[in-house]
């Protein structure tokens, strides 16, 4: 993703050598200098990070993969979000899910713009209440007026760049706990399993609209 930049916006105030050196060349050795604006990452990202219970096992590489994104400094804006098994109402700041420290689903989707690329990262693997319905949510003292699954739809209906992560080996996606959650939320997200191949994939998918 720190690849993907542009050269649309912004002053020319940067050398272009390559451009400079043929432009030299053909005014007869006469020094031409060619300026360019400098590349700029364009690249807004979002990461949603599914945190505790059946995500425990995974915590290692799901931190190492945080470590990785937080160290990529030259985004135009990134931002990180933390969720326990499906998203509701909420997304938490912390990874201690406190919802003092939290920010309204509802105010992200309306604020933001569509040209973030998501990237969630989670099992998907949950009772099907969970999912698909209301007071589904198992955090204590919380409550969702709607199912998880339709928070779910409305964040691949904004953001069209979205992607899954699934730390579960996909060979064991079709037979493991939470199977029938697992493939409902593919309906929805393409989604890839958290391996290097995986993640090959899941950025160069992050490059297409979804339909």
């Amino acid at each position: 993703l720190r690849q993907l930049s542009t050269r649309l916006d912004g002053a020319k105030d940067e050398l272009d050598l390559e451009n400079t050196i043929d432009q030299t060349c053909r005014n007869a050795g006469y020094l031409k200098i060619v300026w360019t604006r400098p590349r700029k990452n364009t690249v807004k990202v979002i990461l949603l990070m599914d945190i505790g219970g059946s995500m425990t096992p995974f915590a290692r590489i799901c931190s190492r993969l945080f470590s990785a994104v937080h160290k990529s400094a030259n985004f135009k804006d990134l931002k990180f979000y933390y969720f326990h098994n499906c998203i509701y109402d909420l997304l938490y700041n912390d990874a201690a899910i406190n919802p003092k420290k939290a920010a309204k689903t509802e105010d992200i989707l309306s604020s933001l713009s569509s040209d973030y690329k998501i990237v969630i990262v989670g099992d998907a693997a949950m009772a099907p209440s969970e999912l698909l319905m209301p007071d589904g949510i198992i955090y204590w003292d919380s409550v969702n007026d709607e199912p998880g699954i339709t928070w779910l739809q409305r964040l691949a209906k904004k953001f069209p760049y979205c992607v899954w992560l699934n730390p579960i080996r996909e060979q064991d996606w079709e037979s493991i706990y939470g199977f029938e959650t697992i493939k409902m939320v593919r309906d929805i997200f393409p989604m890839y399993e958290l391996t290097l191949k995986g993640l090959d994939q899941a950025i160069k998918k992050l490059m297409v609209k979804n339909s």
